[in-house]
C-alpha cells in the first residue's frame, strides 16, 4: 500500500522510486539573493534563512537574515543587511535565539521572531565555519577555520562562550580535521573539520564541556573503491547524536557509516553519475532515520539537480526523485531537515547561460510520515 502525501489540497501516493508523477513543493520561497544557509526553529514552524541582500554582491557586510513561516510560506521578519551572518547560522534550543558566523570572525547573536543584535564579537579576521549551542543553550561554540591557502586544506579551533553575557568559556579547544587519502604522514592540517558537519551539533559531555573526536573518528569517511586524487570525500553529513555518517565520493557513491567505529554499513545507498553529490548536497533527519541525498542529473550539456528520500534502517526510498530546478540550477546552496522531520527545505540559484535573470528559491517539501 503507498503512502498518502498531501501537498494542499492535492493527494500523491508513494511509490518504491517514484513520489507521485509529477510532486510539487508545498512553498517555494524567494530570497533576494543567494542562500548560504538554513536553520528551523525547534518546534518546526519557522525557517531561518542566512544570505546575501544583494545579488551578486558577497561582500561581509552585505548579508541578511530572514524568518519564514513554514505553514504560510510567508515572511515572518527579515534583518536590516549586516555583518557575521553569511558564513553559518543555527536556532537556539528553546527557539529564542539565533547565533550566526560571518567570514571575518564576527559572531552575533540575535533575539527572534524580531531579528534584533543581542550581542556580537570578533575572532580575529577569519571565517567562522560552523556554530552551535550547547543542548541546554547555555552556552554556545564558534569554529573558527584558519585558512592554510592550500586548497581544501585548513586548521580549526573551538571557542565556547557564555550566551547570557558573551563571555568566553575556558580556552580555545584545538579541532581536528579530517585526512583525505594521500595527505602526509605527520600532517596536522587537511580536510575538513572532523564529525562536524552543517546542521549537526559537536559533541559535549554531560557537564556541558566541549569534547573534540580523537582516534579514528578524525580519518575522513572515504568512500570504498573511490579516487584517492579527490583529495577526501565530495560530501559528508552527520546525525545529531553521532552515531550515523553519510559520505559521498567521486565514483558517485554515497555510502552509510558506523562512525564511532569509523566503518562502512552494508552497500552503497545509492551509486550517482561520477561527481554527482558534492557538500551540501547530504542531509540526516535529526533522528537519524532518513537521509536526503541531492544528485545532479545530466541534462543535455546542463546539470538539473534532483533530491532522494532514503530510510537509513530499510535503504528503501520513502520521496523522490523530486526535481528542485530546472535547466540553469547551480549547486544545492543548502539542505536541512526539519526538527520533526516533516518538512524537508532546499535553497538553491538559477544562474549562468540561457537564464535571463538570475535568482534564488528556498523550497519546503513535505515528507511522508514514518512507519
Amino acid at each position: 500500500m503507498g503512502i498518502r502525501l498531501l501537498f494542499g489540497t492535492m493527494m500523491f501516493a508513494a511509490a518504491p522510486a517514484v513520489w507521485g508523477e509529477d510532486p510539487k513543493p508545498i512553498h517555494t520561497l524567494r530570497p533576494p539573493a543567494d542562500v548560504t544557509w538554513l536553520s528551523f526553529t525547534p518546534d518546526s514552524k519557522q525557517l531561518l534563512t542566512g544570505g546575501n541582500a544583494v545579488p551578486n554582491l558577497a561582500d561581509e557586510i552585505s548579508y541578511e537574515l530572514r524568518l519564514w513561516s513554514v505553514a504560510s510560506g510567508g515572511l515572518v521578519a527579515a534583518s536590516p543587511k549586516s555583518s557575521g551572518v553569511g558564513a553559518s547560522g543555527v536556532v537556539s534550543p528553546d527557539g529564542r535565539m539565533a547565533l550566526t558566523g560571518g567570514s571575518s570572525g564576527e559572531w552575533r547573536l540575535w533575539e527572534l521572531p524580531g531579528l534584533k543584535t543581542v550581542r556580537r564579537g570578533q575572532l580575529d579576521n577569519l571565517r567562522v565555519h560552523r556554530v552551535a549551542f550547547r543542548p541546554d543553550g547555555k552556552a554556545f561554540t564558534v569554529l573558527l577555520r584558519d585558512s592554510l591557502g592550500r586548497q581544501n586544506w585548513a586548521k580549526y579551533n573551538a571557542f565556547t562562550f557564555d550566551a547570557a553575557g558573551g563571555r568566553p568559556l575556558d580556552k580555545p579547544t584545538p579541532w581536528p580535521p579530517e585526512r583525505p587519502q594521500g595527505s602526509p604522514v605527520g600532517e596536522q592540517s587537511t580536510g575538513p573539520p572532523a564529525g562536524w558537519a552543517v546542521g549537526n551539533d559537536p559533541p559535549f559531555d554531560r557537564t556541558g564541556v566541549l569534547v573534540a573526536p580523537a582516534g579514528r573518528v578524525g580519518e575522513a569517511l572515504e568512500v570504498p573503491g573511490d579516487d584517492a586524487g579527490c583529495g577526501g570525500p565530495m560530501a559528508r553529513a552527520f546525525s545529531r547524536d553521532g552515531k550515523r555518517a553519510l559520505s559521498a565520493g567521486c565514483n558517485g557513491q554515497v555510502v552509510l557509516w558506523d562512525y564511532p567505529a569509523g566503518t562502512v554499513v552494508g552497500k552503497p545507498l545509492v551509486t550517482h553519475p561520477r561527481l554527482a553529490v558534492r557538500d551540501p548536497g547530504l542531509a540526516i533527519a535529526a533522528d537519524g532515520r532518513r537521509a536526503a541525498v541531492a544528485g545532479m542529473d545530466k541534462v543535455f550539456e546542463a546539470n538539473l539537480p534532483s533530491l532522494t528520500v532514503y530510510d537509513l534502517d530499510s535503504r528503501k526510498v520513502v520521496a523522490g526523485p523530486l526535481k528542485v530546478g530546472s535547466i540553469g540550477v547551480g549547486l544545492i546552496n543548502a539542505l536541512a531537515f526539519s526538527p520533526d522531520g516533516s518538512v524537508l527545505a532546499v535553497a538553491f540559484s538559477r544562474r549562468g547561460a540561457g537564464v535571463a535573470k538570475p535568482s534564488t528559491e528556498v523550497q519546503l517539501w513535505s515528507m511522508p510520515a514514518q512507519e
